[in-house]
């Protein structure tokens, strides 16, 4: 494995939740940020895997609704189209107050559209209660890992 991914990133490949030309790509500055902020919010109360996580929209939207609308919410001609239909498949967003979701601007910013599918993540691997994969265990709890649901098959 290239030193510059951590084991989550392969897993994530193996998964199809990450192209393998993800591969390729630079990671660690990313990895490192991240690492950076999870030991200054350690100070705050925040713990990796308990109250802290680390999310990729790009590897939920895979999961729960397939590739090509994972690649067609960014770069689709009409990107906010695709947004909408994955918005309108959500199963639940309770945990969103109404008056602070704006449809339109979800729609219209993918950086908001990101926030709310890794606010959505969150909220799943805590309803659900989701665990680390149990082969390797400790490498991830040491390297971290990119949460993400169980692929729909």
């Amino acid at each position: 494995m290239p030193y510059a991914h951590r084991a989550t990133d392969v897993s994530l490949v193996e998964e199809g939740l990450w192209p393998v030309s993800r591969l390729g790509s630079a990671n660690s500055p990313v990895a490192a940020r991240a690492r950076h902020l999870a030991r200054r919010l350690a100070s705050s109360g925040f713990a990796l895997h308990q109250n802290l996580l680390e999310v990729s929209p790009v590897a939920t939207i895979t999961a729960l609704f397939g590739a090509r609308k994972a690649r067609g919410h960014k770069r689709d001609a009409d990107p906010w189209r695709t947004r909408a239909e994955i918005l309108a498949e959500l199963t639940d967003v309770t945990f969103a107050p109404s008056s602070r979701l704006a449809r339109e601007d979800v729609l219209r910013n993918d950086h908001c559209f990101d926030a709310l599918i890794s606010a959505y993540t969150a909220y799943l691997w805590a309803r659900e209660g989701w665990r680390l994969p149990e082969r390797d265990a400790e490498v991830f709890r040491e390297d971290g890992w990119i949460w993400a649901p169980p692929v729909k098959r």
